[in-house]
């Protein structure tokens, strides 16, 4: 019997690690998805450059993507 492999993926702002609260909701949202059978497989993390109209700087924003499979 062949069995269907499933793909998720979630991207997770670097920000989100900055404040316990963020961290804590980060870490219940983990357990969530383990408990429905989501296993993470592989994190990569990407960067996203914005430029600011108001300074003339370039802002970067890192984000992770979680890939998990079932």
């Amino acid at each position: 019997m062949e069995k269907n492999i499933e793909y998720r993926v979630e991207s997770i702002s670097a920000k989100n690690f900055s404040d316990e609260k963020s961290v804590k909701e980060i870490k219940d949202f983990l357990s969530q998805i383990g408990l429905e059978g989501w296993e993470l497989i592989k994190m990569l993390p990407t960067s996203q450059f914005e430029e600011s109209t108001i300074t003339g700087k370039k802002i970067i924003m890192k984000n992770c993507l979680l890939i998990f499979k079932k």
